[in-house]
């Protein structure tokens, strides 16, 4: 924790929500390092990145593990600050967050979480997401569409240490579900929640239907 706050001795205290970005997948059924395909002028990731300081998240924390280097390569123009999950092998989710937080200035009051590999999201759902967390300010707020909750959802500071204590090997579904956190929704204007890029023909079906370009395709 010391080497945390002496990492951001010198930051300037921005945001009160920090963004943090999981990016340690290995990308089995893809076959290649997923979140360097290209979207657009930009990577996967890039873009991600982009939805995050869209939200005003600052900093943006990547949580890398299997593809880290091309993940770095890929974020090279971009001020975002990297955390490396050694255990990314286990596939836990859990574990993958729990290092972002760890990573997280002092001053941070909330965490809005992205997965890396969902690039086709609008910029307008994680705007909304922050927006309406001051209406309920220590519950969970994710997007939600036709009644199926999904990403970026936001955390509150007050459940980061019994976060931070969790088995990683258990599920931030069950996590939830065991500290009965209140959980609120914003609508999401299309499915995009539902969907993420795990094989080849993801990534091409996404990129068609919410691609720059595209009728979905958001904006920045």
């Amino acid at each position: 924790m010391r080497h945390n706050l002496l990492l951001w001795e010198h930051g300037r205290r921005a945001s009160p929500v920090v963004g943090i970005i999981l990016a340690a997948g290995q990308a089995r059924r893809m076959g290649r390092a997923k979140l360097a395909l290209p979207w657009g002028r930009e990577t996967v990731i890039a873009r991600v990145v982009q939805l995050a300081q869209a939200a005003a998240c600052e900093p943006v924390v990547v949580v890398t593990g299997g593809w880290a280097q091309a993940v770095r390569d890929a974020l090279a123009a971009y001020a975002v600050h990297f955390a490396w999950n050694p255990e990314y092998a286990d596939g836990s989710m859990t574990r993958s967050l729990q290092i972002g937080l760890r990573h997280a200035p002092p001053w941070a009051e909330a965490a809005l979480i992205f997965l890396g590999d969902q690039p086709h999201l609008p910029p307008s759902l994680g705007q909304a997401v922050r927006a309406a967390w001051p209406r309920a300010a220590e519950a969970i707020w994710q997007p939600s569409y036709h009644g199926r909750r999904g990403h970026p959802w936001l955390l509150p500071r007050r459940w980061w240490p019994a976060l931070l204590a969790w088995p990683p090997e258990r599920t931030l579904r069950a996590f939830i579900q065991h500290y009965a956190i209140p959980r609120y929704t914003v609508p999401s204007p299309n499915d995009a929640i539902l969907h993420d890029m795990d094989t080849p023909e993801d990534y091409q079906r996404l990129l068609a239907r919410y691609g720059p370009g595209s009728d979905n395709g958001g904006n920045m």
